[in-house]
């Protein structure tokens, strides 16, 4: 599996990316809150940065957050 990860701090703020290049299943059970992608997207929107994250055409994953300068 590969995954790009961009940081963008030009102008005001800065935004953030990473996707990998296909979604493959993993057997590792590990532990977490359970919260995942919902709690990030709670804490960037709290200090009014915009989130997002899904499935490509390509099966790949990005997520990525832009936060206010």
């Amino acid at each position: 599996m590969r995954i790009l990860i961009s940081i963008d701090g030009a102008g005001r703020g800065l935004a953030v990316r990473a996707e990998n290049d296909r979604a493959t299943r993993s057997d590792a059970h590990l532990a977490g809150t359970g919260r995942g992608l919902v709690g990030l997207r709670e804490r960037i929107q709290t200090i009014g940065g915009q989130f997002s994250a899904g499935a490509t055409a390509a099966d790949g994953w990005p997520v990525e957050a832009r936060l206010p300068g």
